[in-house]
């Protein structure tokens, strides 16, 4: 209809679905895992920032000559969820979820699974990319609204995943240590936070760790 012109790039509307997008990577993909994980990666991106404008006219394919694909950088990004009247539900459902607030790090890598990706692994890459993401919020993000609402939906994505969070008993004791691993985080449910200011922003650093070997807040 045309009333649903507009809308027809969700996935409720008839738009495309994750799983027909990862359909279209393990066709044509050289690298069919890469590309799985790089869109496992978009996905919890798009997860964390609360993005439903990640829809079909947003998520591109890069062609070679040989006519193989990869995945397009993501752009458009937007965290829609910060604006009361714009769409609050992804663009795309995980695991069947619609609802940013519900989805958790197992919908990800169930999500992922169905790909063909394995779920260990997707939970992997998912981990990862949240902690990824924690930590540039500190090095990019200058609104301070934004850099709060990432920073609190990571905390619930680690909070509520399975997995291997990166946990210490008592974080006080490593951030004694000067060389502690960069990636070492709190005990999950823990406030506890770098704050360090940091340069490019003059925030306090709101990573969720212990002393930090990638903190530029120096």
């Amino acid at each position: 209809p045309h009333g649903q012109r507009g809308r027809a790039k969700y996935e409720d509307a008839g738009g495309p679905s994750l799983a027909q997008i990862a359909g279209l990577l393990k066709d044509h993909a050289t690298d069919r895992d890469r590309e799985l994980a790089s869109l496992t990666r978009a996905v919890t991106f798009t997860g964390v920032i609360g993005n439903a404008d990640a829809h079909g006219k947003n998520i591109s394919f890069l062609h070679d000559d040989s006519g193989r694909i990869t995945l397009a950088p993501l752009y458009d990004t937007v965290p829609t969820s910060l604006w009361p009247k714009l769409r609050s539900t992804a663009a795309m459902a995980v695991n069947g979820q619609r609802e940013f607030e519900r989805i958790t790090l197992h919908d990800i890598a169930s999500e992922a699974s169905r790909w063909g990706l394995g779920y260990d692994t997707a939970m992997t890459i998912a981990l990862d990319a949240c902690e990824q993401i924690e930590r540039g919020i500190t090095e990019v993000v200058t609104h301070e609204a934004l850099a709060t609402r990432i920073s609190a939906d990571v905390d619930r994505l680690l909070d509520a995943g399975a997995g291997r969070p990166r946990v210490v008993d008592e974080p006080e004791r490593v951030r004694a240590v000067p060389n502690a691993p960069a990636a070492t985080r709190a005990p999950r449910g823990s406030t506890a936070r770098c704050g360090k200011t940091v340069r490019s922003t003059g925030r306090p650093c709101l990573l969720r760790v212990a002393h930090l070997g990638h903190c530029r807040s120096r």
